[in-house]
């Protein structure tokens, strides 16, 4: 069963949100999930049913500037606004479900993992632990110059403009079926604005270059497929952090959780990693698995 609700956050702004859930949510083990750039929620709705049925309530909300939730398109007045929301988000699913104890596990893709990711970071001791899909800390590819010098131009003058990111539909999935769903959703976009844009490179290099610990259990699920966020920066991040295990997928594309061939390990992972009752031991492993 599927819900909307109106979220209030922490600036009072009122973001589109959604719940799954089987039974009555007192009962459930709460689940956070953070969509990508240019998603919204319902673009998760299958891997969300799925825990669903297996007992857990996932929740998940409009990032501004996305779905149902109000902005220019692809933007916010900073990447910050982004992980205040998704803290205030948890701290709402954990009010609402009082065997959380005030921790919530969080899942994200793309960008949003790394919004997670920062959130996490800036606040451990709200997540039981994290579940990262394709996330974003450098691109796979060169950024156009041309993109690059008119986003940092149009900063100057207009940063809440929405440049087009201009990716293929091929390069978020295999599956056929998935790429015209993609290319059939109105609500999906390839927007981002000039700041975002900027920002995002920024705050994704940053963590690359940082020695800060994340002290909260983390798994990563990354396609060599993918050539939208590198899995090679993803190998970067995990290489220097003891609590984050990596899996490569062989033939992974970015949306690992909607490809028919690769949904079975997201959701296999995802699982075990929220019901291992004591945090693992991160293994590092550079082999790729299908």
């Amino acid at each position: 069963m599927f819900a909307r609700f109106d979220f209030v956050t922490w600036d009072r702004t009122v973001l589109s949100a959604g719940v799954w859930q089987s039974l009555p949510h007192d009962s459930l083990r709460p689940v956070v999930l953070v969509h990508g750039m240019g998603e919204h929620l319902l673009r998760y709705r299958e891997i969300a049913a799925a825990l669903a049925e297996w007992g857990y309530a996932v929740h998940s909300f409009d990032l501004r500037g996305h779905g149902q939730s109000p902005g220019r398109r692809g933007d916010a007045p900073g990447f910050h606004y982004h992980v205040l929301d998704v803290l205030a988000f948890i701290e709402h699913v954990s009010e609402t479900h009082s065997a959380a104890n005030g921790r919530i596990a969080v899942a994200a893709h793309s960008m949003g993992g790394l919004i997670a990711l920062e959130a996490a970071l800036a606040e451990p001791n709200r997540i039981t632990s994290l579940f990262l899909i394709s996330p974003y800390f450098r691109p796979a590819f060169q950024p156009q110059p041309w993109r690059l010098l008119a986003a940092k131009l149009l900063h100057g003058v207009w940063p809440s403009i929405s440049l087009n990111v201009g990716l293929r539909l091929d390069q978020f999935a295999r599956d056929r079926a998935v790429q015209s769903a993609i290319r059939d959703d109105s609500v999906s976009h390839q927007k981002m604005s000039a700041r975002m844009a900027l920002q995002l490179l920024e705050r994704g290099e940053r963590r690359l270059r940082s020695s800060e610990p994340l002290d909260v259990v983390c798994r990563i699920l990354h396609g060599d497929c993918d050539t939208i966020n590198s899995a090679a920066a993803s190998q970067e991040f995990a290489n220097g952090q003891p609590n984050v295990e990596l899996i490569r997928l062989s033939d992974g594309h970015h949306q690992l959780h909607n490809d028919s061939h690769t949904r079975p390990e997201v959701l296999r992972h995802w699982r075990e990693l929220l019901s291992s009752p004591v945090p693992f031991v991160a293994r590092k492993t550079n082999d790729a698995t299908g």
